[in-house]
């Protein structure tokens, strides 16, 4: 149901604003920050994720692993650029980059690995045996 807004009023001068004015002020918040959440919209995935404020992040990719066949898989960025995971269905890989080019790879809870990263012709980035295509951020 729709209720007509009235325009807010500040209170008389030495007066606490009245519990109609307070709801109308915060109309006009929750308003202001879905005017913001809108114009975020045309952002890529990434932009109001993990960007150092420690907001991690999730987006569809697609995965090879060893050569097998490409299928749905899930990036989670919980640090852009520093530290993230593929997730294939119920397997999940964790990476670590020490901002110097060394990149680190585990499988589930296991032993990490040094992995040589690269890019391939059909503009896969992969590391040694996993592979993954899609809107990858990089940092």
């Amino acid at each position: 149901m729709l209720v007509p807004l009235q325009p807010c009023a500040p209170p008389a001068q030495g007066l606490q604003p009245a519990r109609g004015e307070l709801a109308c002020q915060g109309l006009i918040a929750v308003v202001a920050f879905a005017l913001l959440a809108l114009s975020c919209a045309g952002q890529p995935i990434w932009a109001n994720g993990a960007d150092g404020r420690g907001e991690a992040f999730s987006l569809p990719l697609r995965c090879q692993l060893n050569g097998g066949a490409w299928r749905e898989c899930q990036m989670v960025v919980d640090e852009l650029g520093a530290h993230w995971q593929l997730v294939l269905g119920n397997d999940r890989y964790g990476f670590q980059h020490d901002g110097r080019g060394q990149v680190r790879m585990r499988r589930g809870l296991g032993a990490w690995s040094t992995v040589e990263p690269r890019w391939t012709a059909d503009a896969s980035l992969c590391w040694d045996g996993l592979c993954a295509q899609g809107p990858i951020p990089l940092d």
